[in-house]
């Protein structure tokens, strides 16, 4: 340090900071790498929300073509069928575009007649519906539905008779009259 005339010390000289370097625009703006990864995160799961893939995985489009393929099985031939393995070797596999599902005819359940289906139940009023003798998905008759899954606890009775036996029955009085000529019992409270 240098002392002047006047006697007091002169302080020493002072340098400037250094100058920061230029920053770019991203940073300026306060998105760094950082954000602008989560502003591509974002747009990734607005597009996925808003138009999903349509490109199945091999073993899907093996299963559709399939079941397209099976679902036509009177047209089906063996050729038409594809198989696992051969789905995993051509995963690029797509059903024809002319082959549509024809939708499965009802099964042909033989004749069609009705049943009054009667209840006891304890503790509430006797009950009737009117049912078909067919359940149309198995061909299972209703009287085999019933005798199987009928309550058989002390106080409960379920009885079928047909509708064309029981001209004017009304399955929706309360309580409801147990139907003439009956060809079901199940339960221990049946007469």
């Amino acid at each position: 340090m240098s002392t002047p005339s006047w006697g007091s010390p002169t302080p020493p000289p002072q340098y400037a900071p250094p100058t920061p370097a230029p920053q770019s625009k991203w940073k300026i703006a306060g998105i760094g790498c950082g954000g602008l990864f989560g502003a591509f995160v974002v747009l990734v799961i607005i597009v996925a929300i808003v138009d999903p893939p349509k490109k199945t995985t091999p073993a899907a489009q093996s299963v559709a073509v399939t079941s397209t393929a099976t679902s036509q099985s009177a047209e089906a031939t063996p050729s038409s069928v594809i198989t696992s393995a051969k789905a995993k070797a051509v995963p690029k596999a797509k059903p024809s575009p002319k082959a549509k599902p024809k939708p499965s005819p009802q099964p042909s359940c033989s004749e069609s007649r009705d049943l009054i289906v009667w209840y006891v139940v304890p503790t509430l009023p006797d009950s009737a519906q009117e049912l078909g003798n067919y359940n149309l998905a198995t061909c299972e008759t209703t009287l085999q539905e019933l005798q199987d899954t009928s309550p058989t606890g002390p106080g409960y009775c379920t009885e079928a008779a047909w509708v064309s036996d029981n001209p004017g029955y009304d399955a929706d009085a309360t309580p409801a009259k147990e139907p003439k000529d009956v060809v079901l019992s199940v339960g221990p409270a049946c007469d």
